[in-house]
């Protein structure tokens, strides 16, 4: 069986470091976040980048981020056979691999994973948490617009088509959602704890989410799109 590659994406502030870090823990993937592959890029191949200095310096616009460079970084890390730096051929074995971070639609292609998922969250709750992390009043409406807008998962879904599935993380505890998450990987078969696939019943499907209707009933477009 090939190894399996899942993608959790979706924009600042919606839970993905968090999430991806405990399913990976809890079904034994290797994680992979882009934010840290693109910051050890910038410092030339630095490795002092724990998972808290990467969530605080979270890749936005306003980082040059070459994404051509990162593809092929990323292609390398999920490709099991490859040229090492001497040349010589490589195997990296059957590791399945949970990959973070949102610009995964923008570094990864549909032929390289398996499932893609979406995490999406409330904007009134995005704006909180942006406050929390100290965002300028133009990044926080920026990227809670993007939000509003569905612009990473409009994106994923350009990239990835049928492999991805949205999940609403807004009031959800984490182990809450991860478990919708692992639904997901069963539906699929690929999960590799096999007593969780047979005792699952439900299945899980994609979300309807629709933050701009719900912004526009309660007036408060100027809210996150007036400066």
């Amino acid at each position: 069986m090939n190894p399996v590659i899942i993608v959790i994406t979706g924009n600042p502030g919606v839970g993905k470091h968090t999430v991806s870090k405990k399913l990976a823990e809890d079904i034994g993937y290797t994680l992979i976040d882009i934010n840290k592959v693109v910051l050890q890029d910038m410092d030339k191949g630095s490795n002092d980048y724990d998972d808290d200095t990467v969530q605080k310096k979270e890749v936005d616009d306003t980082f040059d981020v070459d994404t051509d460079l990162i593809k092929e970084k990323i292609a390398k890390e999920v490709s099991r056979e490859g040229k090492d730096d001497d040349g010589g051929s490589y195997n990296r074995g059957k590791k399945n691999i949970i990959i973070v971070g949102h610009l995964a639609p923008y570094v990864l292609s549909k032929n390289q994973v398996d499932k893609v998922i979406v995490l999406r969250k409330s904007p009134y709750d995005l704006l909180k948490v942006y406050k929390e992390r100290n965002y300028s009043e133009k990044k926080a409406k920026d990227n809670a617009g993007s939000e509003i807008l569905g612009v990473i998962a409009n994106d994923a879904r350009a990239e990835f088509a049928d492999a991805i599935i949205q999940l609403d993380t807004t009031g959800k505890p984490v182990q809450e959602i991860i478990q919708q998450i692992k639904k997901s990987i069963m539906i699929g078969h690929k999960v590799a704890n096999k007593k969780e696939e047979e005792d699952s019943t439900d299945k899980a499907t994609t979300e309807a989410i629709d933050w701009l209707s719900l912004v526009a009933q309660k007036n408060d477009l100027r809210k996150f799109f007036g400066y």
